[in-house]
């Protein structure tokens, strides 16, 4: 009765407001060709602007139908191929558009924009922008901003943040924008002075997007401090947190070893408020940290609260299952995670073999290493890792020398293999093998080399390398210390451990802080011995 005083378009029109989805607009389209009206530009037009269309094929065959597209249809297709993640179709779209010399508007070049950015396509960006400066729109801020977000995307921080300065007019999201992107990149420093610059602006102010962006550069850089004065300046600014604030806020306290913070959040927040990710964040904060007996009683409250696991949560609880070598359940997590296509994911499978690997079911972690369908070097490192771990260092070198490029983790498990065997010589070839990869700057890679070299006796290499490692830490020390120790050199081992006391990591040293209890009991049977007690 609504529609019965409307002309045959205007009642079209109407039903093309009401379009949810796809099919309803192929019914509409059918009533507009038995009504005759299938040419009309306007409507046509109109059915191409629809935002909620899932079928880009169909959108195609109606836009090929106006004889000469206004600049929102066109608009509209690019948007349509942006939002779908198809940044090439929304450049092929845009180029035939351009030679229809149809002039884009402060509309298209922000879609057109963040289509560069989903293909990480910098040249094509840099093609857009000389566009936008030859057009009245290189000022319009919602234009500047998405160059901005496009510069950032194909990882072009220079050009992002000389832009953004040159910005007259900006806005909340142009701020979250360059923010964000320091954050990303892990510069937090930068990513605070911004923060400060934007609580200076008169005409903006920071919203969750500014916090969740500072709080995950935080998170990056476990940096506790600068986490607790981001949750305070939202506290301050009232900023109104969502959800995942809230989750990563959570996350936040429990990476940077605050979990006590992380539990008084996650305790004062309503159970039916909490999600999948709540819970994760709480279970995989304990698992970080080593309190798997923790994590295990937080995932019992996950089950009684009637939350399903997911993906994260498995990952966690087969973290849980390693650390406390807990092979029953963790056969169980496989058991149930095979219903779910849980073998199907290759993240979920390296962590398997990882899984057992550590309950000393190395039978279990190399059959499902040879059926995997597709190896990454984590997988070849948890294998590796195993086979060290669990005294067969022969058939772990066997598959270090099978991959192709390994990684740190490889690398590390393999000199372990070499120091159980005394391989010196070929602890010497992967040495080569980390200078030539640039491998020589982590320290724990170069721990491990350290660690073969004093295992094989070579006192004189270890030495060496000691003297090269950029950053030693206390694992460094007392490597050496042992290594000494157990090669009879008593004095050498005495002198480098008064060394450690002048350096300042004497304290961190009896405090246990990588130096094992093994370690420093090697070193006071070493005085002992070296005294003739």
């Amino acid at each position: 009765m609504l529609f019965q005083s409307l002309s045959p378009k205007d009642l079209i029109a109407q039903k093309l407001h009401i379009c949810a989805n796809s099919w309803h607009l192929k019914q509409v389209h059918g009533h507009m060709i038995t009504s005759g009206i299938h040419e009309s530009t306007w409507l046509l037009a109109k059915a191409v602007a629809l935002p909620t269309m899932d079928s880009g094929h169909y959108l195609n065959q109606i836009f090929e139908r106006i004889s000469s597209p206004p600049i929102s249809s066109w608009n509209s297709m690019i948007r349509t191929s942006a939002m779908d993640s198809n940044g090439k179709e929304a450049l092929l779209i845009f180029r035939q558009m351009k030679r229809t010399n149809v002039e884009p508007d402060n509309l298209t070049f922000p879609v057109v924009a963040k289509a560069c950015g989903l293909l990480c396509n910098l040249y094509n960006g840099l093609l857009i922008h000389a566009h936008v400066l030859k057009s009245r729109f290189s000022s319009d801020i919602f234009v500047q901003t998405a160059l901005v977000d496009m510069y950032v995307k194909c990882h072009d921080l220079h050009s992002a943040r000389l832009l953004f300065d040159r910005m007259t007019e900006r806005d909340t999201v142009s701020w979250n924008s360059i923010i964000g992107a320091y954050s990303k990149l892990g510069g937090l420093a930068e990513a605070f002075l911004l923060f400060q610059q934007l609580q200076l602006d008169a005409y903006c102010k920071p919203d969750s997007i500014t916090i969740v962006s500072l709080l995950q550069s935080c998170t990056m850089d476990g940096n506790l401090q600068a986490g607790k004065c981001v949750h305070c300046m939202g506290i301050k600014a009232g900023t109104v947190l969502p959800m995942p604030a809230f989750n990563t806020l959570i996350s936040m306290y429990a990476r940077c070893n605050d979990i006590e913070s992380a539990e008084l959040l996650f305790n004062g927040m309503p159970e039916n408020v909490r999600d999948v990710v709540t819970w994760n964040s709480m279970i995989s904060g304990f698992c970080e940290l080593g309190k798997f007996l923790e994590a295990l009683m937080v995932f019992r409250q996950m089950g009684m609260a009637g939350m399903y696991p997911d993906l994260s949560t498995m990952l966690s609880l087969l973290c849980i299952c390693s650390g406390l070598g807990l092979l029953p359940l963790g056969k169980a997590i496989h058991g149930f995670g095979l219903k779910s296509s849980l073998d199907s994911n290759i993240s979920a499978c390296n962590s398997l073999i990882a899984m057992y690997s550590k309950c000393k079911d190395i039978g279990s972690a190399r059959f499902l290493f040879d059926n995997l369908p597709k190896r990454t070097v984590v997988s070849w490192g948890a294998i590796i890792s195993g086979y060290a771990q669990n005294g067969l260092s022969s058939e772990a070198l066997d598959l270090f020398r099978a991959m192709e490029r390994p990684d740190e983790v490889a690398v590390v498990a393999a000199l372990s293999a070499c120091g159980n065997l005394g391989a010196l010589e070929i602890g010497r070839e992967i040495n080569k093998y980390i200078d030539s990869s640039g491998f020589c700057s982590n320290t724990i890679v170069c721990n491990a080399l350290l660690d073969m070299y004093a295992k094989c006796g070579d006192m004189v290499d270890a030495h060496r390398l000691f003297e090269k490692i950029p950053k030693t830490n206390v694992i460094s020390w007392t490597t050496l210390i042992s290594g000494y120790a157990n090669n009879g050199a008593c004095d050498e081992a005495l002198r480098v451990f008064f060394d450690v006391l002048k350096s300042g990591l004497g304290a961190l040293w009896f405090h246990g802080y990588g130096a094992s209890n093994r370690t420093q009991a090697g070193t006071l049977c070493l005085c002992y011995r070296s005294f003739g007690a």
